[in-house]
This record gives C-alpha cells, structure tokens and sequence, in this order.
C-alpha cells in the first residue's frame, strides 16, 4: 500500500505573493496512550529480526501498522527488534482507539507563525551607525603596523 501525505489529518494552508502552500503538521504524535490491557503476545522469530513490518504483517496483516507496535512497545529505532523478544499487541478492532483524534486550533498555530521573511531593522543598530561607530580599545582610528623594526629593535604594539 502506498502512503500519501496528501492524507494527513492536520493540514493548513497560507497564500503568499499569489501562491498557495500546504502545511502538514508533523508534531503531532500519530497515536495515543490508551486504558486498553495488553493481553496478546507475539514471539519474535529469526525472520523477525529488525523486521517490525513483517511482525505487524503476522499480527494484524498490515505492515503499516508498525508504528502501533512500536508505540505499544516503547521501541524508537525498529531496527532493534530481535529474535526472542516478545510483542505486546492489541485486537485489530481496538487499533482505532490509540489513534490521536486531537484537532488543531490551526487559527492560534498561524497567528503565532511568521511566514514574512523580511528584514527587520534593529533601531538601536541604526541610531549606533548613524552615530559614528565607537571602536573597541584594541582597535586604533588610524591603522598602525603591529610590528614595527628600528635598527636592531623590533618594537610590538
């Protein structure tokens, strides 16, 4: 099955210079804690191995809900799965219960995102330049060398 992130839940959308952009949020956590009891046990084989796609296949024949099994089991990297090691999963008709159904107040979201990229002018910067730059003590108004050579002496600062 191919995925589309055309299918996200939570989608805004903004205009800008006539054109219009989608925004997908990402935040959002696909799934929730749920009062469900884990009851069900699956026992990783040798074809397992970091293979949470085919152990979601065998439970719920769907291996796109890996995510569900990893989230259940507190797994963040499935590459971690091993032989042996047991999976606590849930009934296929409970799945729907860890899915997040938060809706996004996406009016407060836009209000606090800043799409205009333009410069901002820092007064105290401007009101600095126009009043002559002050030169930090290391620094001379007139370039000097560093170095200067004065017969046999060599005289530094």
């Amino acid at each position: 099955m191919i995925k589309s992130i055309e299918n996200l839940k939570n989608k805004s959308t903004f205009t800008d210079k006539g054109i219009t952009y989608s925004l997908y949020d990402l935040t959002l956590p696909t799934y929730i804690n749920s009062n469900i009891s884990l009851t069900n046990m699956y026992t990783c084989n040798d074809y397992d191995n970091s293979r949470f796609d085919t152990i979601s296949n065998n439970i719920f024949n769907d291996p796109d809900l890996l995510d569900l099994l990893m989230f259940i089991n507190d797994y963040d990297n499935p590459l971690n799965i091993m032989s042996s090691d047991i999976i606590l999963y849930c009934e296929p008709s409970l799945v729907n219960l860890f899915k997040n159904t938060t809706e996004v107040n996406h009016d407060l979201k836009d209000s606090l995102i800043q799409y205009d990229k333009s410069t901002i002018i820092d007064s105290n910067r401007v009101n600095y330049i126009n009043n002559d730059y002050s030169l930090p003590p290391t620094i001379n108004s007139v370039p000097t060398s560093g170095v200067n050579v004065s017969g046999n002496n060599i005289i530094i600062g």
